[in-house]
């Protein structure tokens, strides 16, 4: 049996595998015991598997004597928007976001509308291990589900509100879009934004019925069917969303996939010209942000992984933009979440303003190498391995609120335990290429076996 992964990201594992009826129906009990038996928004992105799951978890929810509020295939910041919007006690997204076919996920919303944070997300644990039970509603107390059909409108009219996003201009550009959909959650809501947005839509995958055309993850190597339908349409810019709606990674008009981790910078670059403010962003994001954050005589604040680490930080210390590297840039006016559409809108307001094309306009951002790679954990003992890395390196400044992130004043390196995968994730970013590639190469040359 493959393992379950469990952290601020969520409970994931391969549907009839690690990711069973019970251990749905478990952890919804020690969700509601934590949480509250209000009402519930549930979501979900469109995997095949996803309606049983959907079945299971809104069965589970009436059971408890919850309300539930049906939201089906929806982007997981749409049901986050929801939640908070309506003041519901907490929300369900089932979505293994980036994670092959075969998985499933539940992601935990508190009242917030934010995902569950550490220390609750721990009592969730100890809930489910201890196997605690919530008592059931009688017979005559178990509520009918409801549905709700407002949440894509609401997403969009929050997006359009942004005082930020000039729609006029953008709209007077005309754009031509490609948008890749890969079959999930962004073909209910990227067209109708775009076009809202004056562009000409071009969608690939747009039904969103989880047959994922290539692997999930937005970074370039999965990208090409969107850069050659950006060549061949002659459009301006190309848009690819995961699966729940979360990240997207932009295409240049040239057809080249410019890295997920430029989506940020530009949001970051867009909305600091226009309002200044200190950012968060995660521990494995670029330096262009925080060149760029810099540069407008603003703070950058750096959280650890997982988006409500970032949205956390991002509420102390008053954040006007912050996001992960991966592609999820957060726009306090919508919502503190990671948000593709948002993103979308975000770009096309830096190509107004830059007057530029997506090629021209980001050489006028800060420039560095950046490599992400994994290692299998299989029997490494991480620990041992991050205070070695840390000896290796002393002379350089270590944080070890996740993993460990060594900085020094020109490059930095971040290696820690995936909270999605059971992988090493080895992230080194420096000013060349070469550099790059030898401090990720210094880091397996300490790996036992030096795996892949």
């Amino acid at each position: 049996m493959s393992a379950l992964m469990v952290s601020v990201s969520g409970i994931r594992g391969i549907i009839g595998d690690s990711f069973t009826p019970d251990v749905i129906i478990g952890y919804l009990q020690a969700y509601t015991n934590v949480v509250g038996k209000g009402t519930i928004y549930v979501g979900r992105d469109p995997r095949p598997h996803g309606e049983m799951v959907e079945n299971i978890v809104c069965g589970t929810l009436l059971s408890l004597g919850c309300k539930v509020v049906k939201l089906g295939i929806t982007p997981t910041p749409t049901v986050e928007i929801m939640v908070a919007n309506r003041q519901a006690a907490g929300g369900i997204i089932i979505t293994a976001s980036h994670n092959p076919p075969q998985w499933n996920a539940l992601k935990f919303i508190n009242g917030k509308g934010m995902f569950l944070e550490k220390d609750v997300v721990n009592q969730v644990i100890k809930r489910f291990n201890e196997g605690w039970k919530e008592p059931l509603a009688p017979w005559d107390g178990v509520p009918l589900p409801e549905t709700d059909s407002s949440s894509i409108a609401l997403h969009l009219q929050k997006i359009l509100a942004v005082p930020f996003i000039d729609k006029e201009a953008i709209r007077r550009r005309t754009f031509t879009v490609v948008v890749d959909c890969n079959h999930g959650v962004g073909g209910v809501m990227a067209r109708q934004l775009l076009e809202e947005l004056g562009c000409t839509v071009i969608a690939l995958g747009e039904t969103p019925d989880g047959k994922f055309e290539h692997p999930c993850e937005p970074v370039p190597a999965h990208l090409g069917m969107l850069c050659e339908a950006v060549k061949r349409e002659n459009a301006d810019v190309g848009f690819a969303i995961d699966p729940d709606g979360d990240r997207v990674a932009i295409v240049s008009e040239q057809g080249i996939a410019i890295g997920e981790e430029y989506t940020l910078a530009i949001g970051t670059s867009c909305i600091l010209s226009r309002k200044k403010g200190p950012i968060t962003v995660n521990l494995s994001t670029s330096r262009m942000s925080e060149d760029i954050a810099i540069a407008n005589g603003c703070q950058c604040f750096r959280a650890p992984v997982g988006e409500i680490n970032v949205a956390s930080a991002m509420k102390q210390n008053g954040s006007v933009v912050g996001g992960e590297g991966n592609g999820g840039v957060m726009i306090p006016e919508v919502h503190t979440c990671r948000d593709a559409f948002g993103g979308m809108a975000l770009c096309l307001q830096f190509l107004v303003d830059r007057n530029a094309s997506i090629s021209a306009a980001v050489t006028q951002l800060p420039s560095y190498c950046m490599k992400k790679e994994t290692a299998q954990l299989g029997s490494i003992d991480a620990d041992a391995l991050l205070k070695e890395i840390e000896r290796r390196y002393s002379e350089a400044k270590a944080d070890w609120r996740d993993g460990l992130h060594l900085s020094w004043s020109d490059k930095w390196l971040h290696v820690r335990k995936s909270n999605t995968e059971r992988i090493l994730r080895i992230i080194a970013e420096t000013k060349t290429a070469e550099e790059t590639k030898r401090l990720i190469e210094s880091v397996r040359g300490l790996i036992p076996g030096n795996n892949q």
